[in-house]
């Protein structure tokens, strides 16, 4: 009696595939009448090139964190409306954080950094969120200038005065255990949330007052857009990738065709989509895919008739956003100066103080380990591809055609070596791409393959059939294939920021009070995300003498924006 394993791969929610559609082809009971906004919170305004400006992103729906989108963006604008830097950011529960090292090339001047999703692109009022940043370039005497027609200035100049007494909040407290400390001293934290906000999001960060503070206009957090037929779709699972084909052929239709995306690797991410009726297709990545090499192809017989073309999304309108000259006052130099050379410093020593990246879960495989997994290793090393399918792997084999080329077939029974009465081919993958040209396989050096997983049985995967599943590993994870045309493309995505555990030195010993590595740390602690029950933090002073703000922060559950704060000095 045959067997055949039917496995249906569909999204909960078929919409969640678009990147952007017009809102006139939705029905009225279309659900998305949510409002996401995103707030972001910084751990400056004021930084010079060679530093870090740490972020943290959170989306809000209905005055909480949001589970809707999965993924954030952020961006520094420069005063000609151009993106400079670009980060895409996972996010967990509502709230994603990461940070953006500043370089030599950015030239003095305020910036915008704006932060957003997808989704919060519906939001007129609320589109983008925007801060202003204010950065200084020591290495050059070029300025960035604003082209607006009504032009304003914003000054740098010393701060007068650092605050002593503690920024209270009623429902939230942070305390140390005494007010002055020495050089690479410990620093005990303590915090404490009522349990009216516990169930928000929060962050603790210790860092030195600036002694340069910013006197500039005051501009608006949100920017809104000029309403508009687009919808956009929320990024629900990961990021969005969407294209189109179109035929070299203009008698063919460019309907129901079917298109496949790989990010090949170890922990590979494969898809199958089906083009609409203007040829256009949609693939939804899993927020865990790891890969930024995509390779994108049409696999239909005549694939060679199709030409495949990615669409990004619009870029954004930023001409909402205001700016004003940056003027500095000339007694400025020297403080610039010393701190632009402790900078150099910490970057020499930056091998010796990286911040450890944590670990991500790649994607799960589409088939979930239904198939029979041979490690070539645990056989004899068979010199050929061929021989190795006859004698090792006993789920699939190899014909040869009229023409020569070669054709791989999936065994329903292997006892009988029997063949399910279909033409459907089987799919067949190398480290997560397709395989379209057997003999790619066929002629491939079998001591540099390092698995064969073979699942039996009719798999159903975005829609198309095929009989069985031959899955490929190869050791070195490098494998290419021949094919070549307009049907085929190859292009890097931009990958999802890592998230990070932020360096801490570790002073508690007297070799390692004493070592000779400089530490010009004006960031001290900076913990984006604590636990629910996390109350005690703890942090070491630097070489860095002067006023130091240790400040608990974030978003309650009401979707607003709370602080406290309390000082310390390193003498």
């Amino acid at each position: 009696m045959k067997k055949t394993i039917l496995i249906i791969a569909v999204f909960a929610f078929n919409l969640s595939l678009f990147g952007q559609i017009d809102k006139p082809t939705l029905e009225d009971s279309t659900p998305f009448s949510s409002k996401e906004r995103t707030v972001l919170q910084t751990n400056a305004d004021f930084v010079i090139a060679g530093e870090y400006l740490y972020y943290k992103l959170f989306t809000i729906d209905n005055n909480t964190l949001s589970t809707i989108s999965k993924v954030g963006y952020v961006e520094l604008v420069n005063a000609k409306k151009d993106v400079i830097l670009q980060h895409k950011i996972k996010l967990i529960d509502g709230v994603g954080y990461s940070d953006f090292f500043i370089p030599s090339t950015v030239l003095t001047g305020m910036y915008k950094i704006v932060g957003y999703t997808n989704f919060s692109k519906n939001n007129i009022n609320e589109s983008y969120f925007a801060k202003d940043i204010f950065i200084v370039n020591p290495f050059t005497a070029n300025s960035q200038k604003v082209q607006d027609s009504l032009k304003t200035t914003a000054t740098l100049n010393l701060r007068d005065a650092f605050p002593t007494e503690n920024i209270t909040h009623p429902l939230l407290s942070i305390s140390t255990q005494k007010k002055e400390y020495s050089q690479r001293e410990l620093i005990s934290v303590n915090t404490e949330i009522n349990d009216r906000i516990k169930s928000g999001n929060y962050s603790v960060s210790i860092r030195k007052l600036d002694s340069i503070e910013a006197l500039n206009p005051i501009s608006k957090n949100y920017v809104s857009v000029t309403s508009s037929d687009t919808l956009y779709i929320p990024e629900m699972r990961g990021e969005l990738i969407s294209g189109k084909i179109t035929n070299t052929v203009n008698t063919l239709d460019v309907s129901s065709k079917y298109v496949a995306l790989s990010l090949p690797g170890k922990d590979y991410t494969f898809k199958v989509a089906k083009t609409n009726s203007n040829g256009a297709f949609f693939f939804n990545l899993n927020e865990n895919s790891i890969s930024h090499r995509a390779i994108i192809q049409v696999i239909e017989k005549n694939k060679e008739d199709f030409k495949v073309q990615l669409q990004s999304l619009s870029s954004n309108n930023y001409n909402a956003l205001s700016f004003a000259n940056l003027n500095i006052d000339s007694k400025l130099k020297q403080t610039i100066e010393a701190r632009n050379i402790q900078n150099q410093i910490e970057n020499a020593y930056y091998e010796e103080k990286r911040d450890s990246i944590l670990p991500t879960a790649g994607p799960q495989l589409f088939y979930d380990g239904l198939g029979i997994k041979h490690e070539l290793n645990a056989y004899t090393r068979f010199k050929t591809v061929r021989e190795t399918f006859i004698e090792i792997v006993n789920q699939a084999g190899l014909r040869q055609n009229s023409d020569g080329t070669h054709r791989f077939v999936v065994y329903d029974n292997v006892l009988n070596y029997d063949l399910i009465s279909s033409n459907l081919e089987p799919l067949l993958l190398v480290d997560g791409i397709i395989i379209q040209n057997n003999n790619d396989v066929v002629f491939y050096d079998s001591k540099k393959i390092k698995s064969i997983t073979v699942v039996q049985g009719q798999y159903i995967y975005g829609s198309k059939v095929f009989e069985g599943i031959i899955d490929i590993e190869t050791i070195a994870q490098d494998f290419k294939t021949s094919i070549k045309g307009a049907f085929f493309i190859e292009k890097d995505l931009k990958k999802l920021e890592p998230q990070k555990k932020y360096f801490q030195p570790e002073y508690s010993n007297t070799t390692l009070l004493n070592n000779r590595i400089p530490d010009y740390r004006r960031q001290l602690l900076w913990v984006p995300e604590i636990s629910k029950n996390e109350t005690q933090f703890k942090a070491y002073t630097s070489d860095v003498k002067g006023v130091f703000e240790v400040k608990l922060e974030g978003l309650n559950n009401l979707g607003t924006f709370i602080s406290t704060s309390t000082f310390i000095e390193v003498k």
